[in-house]
């Protein structure tokens, strides 16, 4: 009865001069505006029980209706600041993107109940708080759902398990939230096949650990943001079999141990942000050969858009700057001057460390950013230089003259959410046409591009396959059009060529036919062209305009004529042709076109002529393969001078000659020797040395069956704590050179040593070898240099060496078949020729020195030192040629020394006379 007598009882409250305003809303209204745009709301709505009652005109008072706030307003007229639905299941049955991001919407989050179209769900930068709802992982039937944004809102517990049935989402932004349980997220969202951007930052808060294992998904990631999170534990090693990562940012929390090698390994990785953890250690050189930032482009598209906040500024990202983040951490050593190699780096932070020397040059990272002394209040400053250590950057780092300014523009700001709202903006129109013109040369395709005779007011940033640039704040333009594998056939329309801005277009894997036109091969921004495994046909155009190209791929089509060399294009990293119909000799122009040119591929067509010279040019290939062809002739010398080359395949032509010499020394090549190293029967000098070959044995019985090998050098290798094999070997009859040092093995000296008659030279030195030295390694008749230095040898020198017949009958310096170049005292050495030599030093030998060491008259070095060998030191006056003698640290006695060397020695700088007395 009383509630009757409510709204009388307050309209007489209005006439009084101070009556409450919060009885008066019986005869308040909401604002028309607001009025009509909740209309609107319910007109798109299927079904709803939420009882709003529109009686046509702005009288109605929407304020008292369910899930509406106004604010205070006019005493007669309120604005709605406030909807919560959360307990309503709205049914929006054609909405595809749902955005209301950027609001102050609280309560529980809507669920789309029906919306089987939902692509996109963005609710983000709002207050909306308790658990995720798991109706929101079947209102979208979960397939078709693609972008997924709850980031910046009170969201608390775990990620629901039902999230695995969103196998079509791409893109996940949950940062800034209170969720738990990182492993139990992982868990559940790696098993998702198609997520490559995972933002979940600013979560998990409760001292938790960063999960070493148990993570075996994320296949095609490439961000992973997990930054602000006060994680415990290490840089986490299932991200090294993330081989899609490009951005990597994990900074800002409480990570320990030092930086894993195989992070620079990641090929595709051009940003890591690992700033502010407790990690230690040195920088690893890996980190200065990411080839993303020695080969990848200076500005990265990222394939979304990404909104933040910097110094207070709103900033959009599609592209993000190639960066390496390693501050705020606890790293030693000194700055490795391979950073110089990074061309493409933008951004180097190694500030507040223990890094420590000199800056080394780094004049050819050309695309550092530099800014003037009057823009310092926006930048980072990485490198400064005062006369002291450089107390601003927090590293005892000296500054030399000539060393560059660096001013560098601050990393990202934190990465809130992706952009999910371009429904309100729209492609230029000539993009659009061009678009348009695309899909009426197609015979079929299901795209569900809607052009509906609209022009610019289309908004095809959003359709499938496109991304757009930055441009304006309403216009975009098309900078990339990726539709693979979407089952297209028709032909190829020159309307393509009107996308003048296009960055990237890969229309593999469909089944287009036909001719590519002309104006495909003009487009100066182009950096990626994949048409590969389509049945296209025809000519190539001889002239084109693709200055910007990295990736040409047209391979598997039915292409005709001569390959195209691409004159011009600069850029070029990968170039596969392969699979087509293209005939007449391979050009090697392509070298000539582009250095930088890694991967090339000319398999499976119909070449011929003399295999040809020029290759030498592409002095980065790394891959070179020119399979079933119908090439003829020998290999030319310059194919044997590439250093990078790590896969070469030449099978199914008709080549002739041997390959006498294959030399891959020096990279960073790992795993074990192949066996298909068997068929190189011509093979006579292998080097292998510097790298990260594993299996010794394995190594050796392939080998071993290479009858015309003379000089086998292996050196540099099989580090994981390997034993030098003792028997089971039984070949290199012919073998002259065996270097197989350096490697830390263990074992003792081989016995099948023995059997290889015609050595010259063997190097077995730094290694952990134990035992003695065998007699029977003074009777290889043709040995002449000796080093078994820097192991763990014991008991006598064996009377053997002293008759080795090599050095008392044979040349002062031997001739060694071949040019070795190395590095002495910081300069490059050349030997054609070595010093007949023996090296016991640095070794657990005892005994006294031999006297049968003066036969050797052709002996130039002797060095016993750093042994406990005793006594006097004999007469060595009969060793004519003797150049260097090296008896240091040991226990020799007696005054003999003065009448040992009675003979004149010009001795070089890096030689001397030593002795204990």
């Amino acid at each position: 009865m009383g509630n009757r007598g409510l709204p009388c009882f307050c309209s007489l409250l209005l006439l009084l001069p101070f009556s409450p305003l919060s009885c008066s809303q019986s005869q308040q209204s909401c604002n028309s505006g607001d009025l009509n745009a909740l209309q609107g709301f319910v007109e798109r709505l299927e079904s709803s029980a939420l009882g709003w009652s529109f009686n046509g005109s702005s009288s109605s008072n929407c304020c008292n209706w369910a899930g509406i706030s106004c604010d205070a307003g006019s005493p007669l007229v309120k604005r709605v600041i406030g909807l919560d639905l959360s307990n309503t299941k709205l049914n929006l049955v054609s909405i595809r993107l749902f955005n209301i991001s950027f609001n102050s919407f609280n309560g529980r989050h809507p669920i789309l109940a029906g919306s089987s179209n939902l692509s996109v769900y963005d609710v983000s930068s709002n207050s909306f708080s308790g658990p995720v709802d798991t109706g929101i992982c079947n209102s979208s039937d979960s397939i078709q759902m693609h972008g997924l944004d709850l980031a910046s809102n009170n969201l608390v517990g775990e990620i629901p398990s039902s999230f695995k049935n969103f196998t079509s989402l791409s893109i996940l932004w949950l940062t800034g939230n209170n969720f738990s349980n990182l492993f139990s997220a992982l868990q559940i969202l790696q098993s998702l096949p198609n997520l490559a951007y995972l933002a979940l930052s600013e979560n998990f808060h409760g001292d938790e650990l960063m999960p070493s294992d148990g993570i075996q998904g994320f296949a095609n990631m490439e961000l992973l943001y997990i930054a602000f999170c006060g994680l415990s534990g290490y840089i986490p090693p299932w991200l090294a079999n993330l081989t899609k990562l490009r951005l990597v940012d994990i900074s800002r929390n409480r990570l320990t141990g030092t930086i894993p090698s195989w992070l620079g390994n990641l090929d595709n990785l051009f940003y890591l942000d690992i700033s502010n953890n407790s990690l230690t250690g040195e920088i690893p050189t890996s980190l200065t050969r990411m080839k993303s930032l020695a080969y990848g482009n200076s500005s990265q598209h990222i394939g979304l858009l990404i909104r933040g906040n910097s110094n207070g500024h709103f900033l959009e990202y599609s592209s993000l700057r190639p960066s390496i983040i390693l501050s705020n951490n606890k790293l030693v050593g000194s700055i490795l001057p391979g950073f110089n190699g990074l061309v493409n780096l933008h951004v180097l932070d190694l500030s507040f460390n223990n890094i420590s020397g000199t800056i080394p040059d780094l004049s050819g990272m050309s695309n550092f950013e530099r800014y003037e002394t009057n823009e310092i209040v926006n930048c980072k400053l990485l490198f400064t230089a005062p006369a002291s250590p450089l107390a601003s950057s927090g590293n005892p780092l000296k500054w030399e003259t000539g060393t560059p300014l660096l001013l560098l523009p601050p990393p990202l700001a934190p990465l809130r959410s992706p952009l999910l709202f371009q429904s309100q903006q729209s492609c230029d129109s000539s993009d659009l046409n061009a678009l348009q013109g695309f899909v009426e040369g197609l015979q079929s395709s299901d795209l569900g591009w809607g052009f509906n005779g609209r022009s610019s007011s289309s908004n095809c940033c959003t359709w499938v396959g496109i991304s757009c640039d930055l441009g304006s704040a309403l216009v975009k333009r098309v900078i990339g059009l990726d539709l693979s594998n979407k089952s297209l056939k028709g032909s190829v329309s020159s309307s393509l060529g009107g996308l003048d801005q296009l960055k990237q277009l890969n229309l593999s894997y469909n089944s287009l036919r036909g001719p590519v036109p002309a104006e495909l091969f003009h487009l100066p921004h182009l950096e990626l062209l994949d048409l590969s495994t389509n049945m296209l046909s025809g000519l190539i155009p001889a002239e084109s305009n693709l200055s910007s190209i990295q990736v040409f791929n047209i391979s598997f089509n039915s292409f005709n004529g001569t390959h195209p060399i691409l004159a011009g294009s600069s850029n070029v990293s990968v170039y596969d042709v392969s699979s087509n119909s293209f005939l007449g000799p391979v050009d090697t122009g392509i070298c000539n076109s582009s250095y930088s040119i890694q991967l090339l591929r000319f398999s499976a067509n119909m070449f011929s002529g003399d295999f040809p010279a020029g290759f030498g040019n592409c002095s980065s290939l790394s891959e070179l393969s020119l399979v079933a062809n119908g090439l003829t002739g020998t290999l030319p010398d310059d194919l044997f001078t590439l250093s990078s080359l790590t896969k070469i395949n030449l099978q199914g032509n008709s080549l002739s000659g041997t390959m006498q010499t294959l030399n891959l020394a020096g990279n960073n090549l790992v795993g074990e020797i192949p066996s298909s190293f068997k068929n190189f029967t011509s093979l006579a000098i292998l080097w292998l040395s510097g790298n990260n070959f594993s299996n010794l044995f394995s190594a050796l019985q392939i080998l071993q069956s290479l009858p015309s090998l003379t000089h086998l050098a292996l050196g540099k290798n099989f580090r994981g704590g390997e034993l030098m094999p003792s028997d089971g070997i039984q070949g290199f009859a012919n073998t002259e050179l065996l270097f197989i040092a350096n490697c830390a093995l263990s074992g003792s000296i081989p016995p099948w040593l023995a059997n290889l008659t015609k050595l010259k030279i063997v190097v077995i030195s730094g290694n952990h070898l134990t035992g003695t030295i065998p007699s029977w390694l003074g009777n290889l008749d043709n040995l002449f240099y000796l080093d078994v230095s820097n192991n763990s040898l014991t008991g006598e020198i064996p009377t053997s060496l002293t008759q080795m017949k090599s050095l008392a009958y044979g040349n002062s310096s031997q001739d060694i078949g071949l040019l070795i170049e190395g590095y002495s005292n910081g300069k490059l050495v050349q030997y054609s020729s070595l010093p007949p030599s023996i090296n016991l030093s640095n070794n657990k030998l005892v005994g006294s020195i031999l006297p049968g060491f003066n036969g050797l008259v052709k002996l130039l070095v002797l060095d016993l030192s750093r042994n406990d060998i005793s006594g006097p030191i004999p007469d060595l006056s009969d060793m004519s040629n003797l150049e260097s003698l090296n008896l240091s640290h040991n226990h020799l006695v007696g005054r003999q020394l003065g009448r040992i060397l009675q003979w004149d020695l010009d001795l070089p700088l890096d030689y001397g006379v030593c002795a204990d007395s």
